[in-house]
Formats: structure tokens, C-alpha cells, sequence
């Protein structure tokens, strides 16, 4: 299987700047215009689509329906891929997260592995459960079921796919997928049928994942 992973075009809170996680906020005009010629552009492709799949927020969904019209596929939403939760980070620019929070900003709290601002996710679980949707992919893969899936999702998200998939952790907060872009990576059981193998996050135990 190949996994085509897009993210949703922008929205006026990146325009500004600010952290979204599960805000459900909707396309700018901006955002429009740049899914709708990414869209173009997958639709001229010579290797086609079998299975659209989105985000369930408002920016992923608007994005996938405007992919939806020009391949001619249904959407199908899957909220294991749904954009992390910042908690009381949500809506605010950086520079205001710094100073209503500054115990929490000066420990770098967004980027801690096993922590996370009050009432958001902690990486780690958003990598587990990024990783659980891409093993369930991977068994349509493995029955030989749907070739080549597009996802529309989230910058975070697209973050843990590649790092998990294709280039380990090493740059994972300095990498970025740009809004209305687009990554490819192969999705695939291990050898004779075996779990999907994944990189794992420094710090942990060993130095690949598995996942059933």
C-alpha cells in the first residue's frame, strides 16, 4: 500500500499563527485555493486513488470534500488521524502562550514526549494512536485490499507518519508538511505477514516498533 498524506489547507488561525489542535476551525480562502489545486493535480496523476480518508475536523473534512469532487471517491473519516490537543494552548499564538503559561512554556511542555499542557494529549499518545490507524491500514494491505490511500489530516499527524514510517524521529520538530502538501510513504506488514514494524521515538526500548 502506498499512503499519500495531505494536509488540509489553511485556515486563519495559521495564518495567525496559532495552535488549533481539536479547535474545529474551517478553510480560509487561502486554503481553499490550495487544496482545490493540489486536488488538480492528484486527479492527473497516472497512479489513482482506491480510498479517501480524513481527519474528522472541520479544516480536514472541507479539504477532503474539495479532493472528493475531482477523484470521484467517497471520504471516510477516521479519528485516529485527528490533530493533537494542546489543552490550554488552544487558540493562542506562541508569544500568548508564553506569558499566560510561562512555567509551562520555559519547560518546553509542547515538546516533552510524556507530558502535555493541562487537558491535551502527551506525544506519546498521539504517536500511539496514529500508529494503531496505520497498522489497521496495513491489514487492508496485507488481505491485498486498496493499493494506494489518500489521507487528508493535520501537521502533527503527518509528522508522527513520516517519523514513524520512513525517517525515524532524529528531526521530528524541525520538520514540517506545508498546508495543501503532500507526502507518500509506503505502508506494509513485516516479513511473511507480520506486524507492521515502526521507528521508535528515542528514549524508548528498542530501536524499531511493531505493531499488530
Amino acid at each position: 500500500m502506498q499512503l499519500v498524506v495531505m494536509r488540509h489547507g489553511q485556515t486563519p488561525a495559521n495564518a495567525e499563527g496559532r495552535y488549533q489542535g481539536a479547535l474545529d476551525i474551517g478553510l480560509s480562502d487561502t486554503g481553499v485555493a490550495q487544496i482545490s489545486a493540489q486536488a488538480r493535480a492528484l486527479a492527473l496523476a497516472q497512479a489513482p486513488f482506491q480510498w479517501l480518508l480524513s481527519s474528522p475536523l472541520l479544516r480536514a473534512r472541507q479539504s477532503a470534500a474539495l479532493v472528493a469532487d475531482e477523484l470521484g471517491l467517497p471520504v471516510t473519516l477516521v479519528p485516529a488521524f485527528r490533530e493533537r490537543h494542546v489543552g490550554v494552548f488552544e487558540g493562542l499564538t506562541q508569544q500568548e502562550a508564553r506569558e499566560r503559561y510561562p512555567a509551562l512554556w520555559a519547560r518546553n511542555i509542547t515538546r516533552r514526549w510524556t507530558e502535555a499542557p493541562p487537558g491535551g494529549e502527551s506525544l506519546d499518545a498521539v504517536i500511539a494512536r496514529v500508529g494503531q490507524g496505520l497498522a489497521e491500514l496495513a491489514e487492508l494491505a496485507q488481505s491485498g485490499r486498496q493499493e494506494r490511500v489518500l489521507l487528508v489530516a493535520h501537521g502533527v499527524v503527518a509528522k508522527v507518519i513520516r517519523a514513524l514510517t520512513v525517517a525515524g524521529f532524529d528531526d521530528f520538530f524541525e520538520w514540517q508538511l506545508a498546508n495543501g502538501a503532500v507526502l507518500e510513504v509506503p505502508l506494509a506488514c513485516g516479513d511473511a505477514g507480520g506486524p507492521l514494524r515502526f521507528f521508535a521515538r528515542p528514549g524508548s526500548e528498542h530501536g524499531v516498533a511493531a505493531m499488530n
